[in-house]
């Protein structure tokens, strides 16, 4: 029995292999665009950069409407069915209401913000995000289209690995002609990312498209996304709410020192990524048998065993070469910032926990179940940051979202064990039920 339980974890780590080349390109890129630009820019601009760049990644999700799941539920059945009049109005619809989003959630966040943010290096930035937050989501939907439309390497690759080091490319040739980056030329290098990786796109699917004329179902479409909408939109805040909420309670230099371990600790997710990639298909067909089935339990439990060994042995790596990875950044990152990168990695040790119960309650259970858990950590994270502010400064508020974190996941697997019925030993890759 033994035997054949390290055999199918084998066979998962074997199968995710093929898929940790993207996700270490699209990692290792993000860690390149932020170590080039925190050597060029002054550390204020570079605080006021890292700000403005996780609203960009947070507020892409509400922009895309959830029409890109929608368009891998949806499009992939219209393009097998040769349903090509709908598959371009979802196409076409997709399209206009992301940018109308893009363009409307951007605003009302600039309308916001901008009298908190007055005379500011964020405020100088926060024009391009009308740009830059449409032709990011612009991006996550195309992907999703060739992922719909059977090119999986594809839109892996476009929605992942381009944007990062189009960035970076970007960013370098600017760079040589500066002395110092502002937000400005930063946010440049950013937006070309984008056009150019929307450039790539277009020339694939240039040609998927007849010409036919496009039937639309928009009510349809946008009855099940909006949902979809709504829980991306809090992952991503979620994971991105320490950066701001340390914009808000500290400033552009504490944001400046603290989103490189943000960065570094989220090189713990090239393993996840990839055994999640290829377990979640798996989960929701053996979903459909029921959380009593055994062979759906067993390979909740074969996930979350795999999950936990490349995790642990990842945080382990990247809390050894902690040191110099931060020395990337500069000394003053190398002298005081560590300890802040050992609290957050420290919290990523749980992150196989979120991944496994996030996968069943999205795929089997109820999605608005994991919706509740983001609210909840995202309340507790708050409380915690700013109870222990006051006595711990920065290294308080990376603990309060470390608790804020773990107090998200110990709600999703309570809700995954009232649902579904499922031990916590399975779930947490214990003991085999």
């Amino acid at each position: 029995m033994l035997g054949a339980r390290e055999s199918h974890m084998r066979e998962i780590l074997k199968r995710s292999l093929p898929l940790l080349p993207l996700a270490v390109l699209q990692q290792v890129g993000h860690l390149a665009v932020t170590v080039l630009l925190a050597r060029w820019m002054e550390v204020k601009s570079f605080g006021a950069f890292a700000t403005l760049y996780v609203l960009i990644e947070i507020l892409i999700q509400p922009a895309t409407v959830g029409l890109g799941q929608i368009f891998v539920r949806y499009g992939s059945r219209y393009y097998t069915d040769a349903r090509n009049a709908l598959l371009k109005g979802l196409h076409r619809f997709s399209l206009i209401m992301v940018v109308m989003m893009g363009s409307a959630v951007t605003l009302l966040l600039a309308l916001v913000a901008i009298p908190l943010i007055k005379g500011t290096a964020t405020h100088d930035g926060l024009p391009y995000l009308l740009a830059a937050v449409p032709l990011g989501a612009l991006v996550q939907v195309e992907a999703a289209h060739l992922l719909a439309t059977r090119h999986p390497e594809l839109s892996m690759l476009t929605r992942q690995v381009l944007p990062e080091w189009c960035t970076v490319t970007t960013a370098f040739v600017i760079l040589l002609s500066v002395k110092y980056a502002t937000v400005h030329e930063a946010l440049w290098a950013v937006l070309a990312g984008y056009l150019l990786t929307l450039a790539f796109q277009a020339t694939k699917l240039n040609n998927l498209f007849p010409e036919v004329q496009p039937v639309y179902k928009r009510r349809e479409w946008l009855a099940v996304a909006l949902p979809l909408m709504v829980n991306a939109s809090g992952t991503a805040l979620i994971t991105r709410l320490d950066v701001l909420f340390m914009r808000v309670i500290e400033d552009e230099t504490a944001v400046a020192l603290f989103f490189p371990t943000v960065v570094i600790a989220g090189l713990t997710m090239i393993p996840v990524n990839a055994i999640g990639t290829v377990c979640k298909p798996r989960l929701a067909a053996g979903g459909k048998r029921g959380g009593d089935d055994d062979a759906f339990r067993t390979e909740i439990h074969h996930m979350a065993r795999a999950l936990l060994l490349t995790n642990t042995v990842t945080v382990v790596v990247l809390a050894l070469l902690g040191p110099w990875l931060l020395m990337l950044y500069g000394e003053r990152h190398a002298d005081t910032a560590l300890p802040l990168l050992l609290i957050m990695l420290a919290g990523r040790m749980l992150a196989p926990f979120r991944v496994v119960a996030n996968a069943i309650l999205k795929l089997v259970g109820n999605p608005w179940y994991s919706t509740a858990s983001f609210v909840f950590g995202s309340l507790t994270a708050i409380g915690a940051a700013l109870m222990l502010h006051g006595s711990y400064g920065l290294e308080g508020l990376a603990m309060g979202f470390v608790i804020g974190f773990a107090a998200g996941i110990a709600m999703r697997l309570f809700f995954v064990r009232k649902s579904l019925g499922l031990p916590f030993s399975v779930v947490c890759g214990v003991r085999q039920a």
